[in-house]
């Protein structure tokens, strides 16, 4: 069976989908881990998400890097934040 939500058709869909799947959408964050990981470390964790065939049916969906962290940015070259007015 193909695992990925968007590689199939409609008629495939409808033939899949049932009351017991699950849509699977990972999603991570853009952040700083210190000097030795890369911005993408949460992405990429959340990316390996329903690869592997749990006991039920999982239909994957695309990662989303999407974030932005308020705690831990500390002026963090390349990590995203938002910016509060209190």
């Amino acid at each position: 069976m193909n695992r990925w939500y968007g590689s199939l058709s409609a008629p495939e869909i409808a033939t899949q989908l049932t009351e017991r799947s699950v849509l699977c959408l990972p999603i991570g964050s853009y952040e700083q881990h210190g000097p030795h990981l890369p911005l993408h470390t949460d992405t990429v964790v959340a990316a390996q998400t329903g690869v592997h065939q749990p006991p039920y049916q999982t239909l994957r969906q695309p990662t989303l890097p999407l974030g932005a962290p308020r705690a831990c940015t500390c002026g963090v070259a390349g990590t995203p934040s938002r910016a509060y007015q209190g």
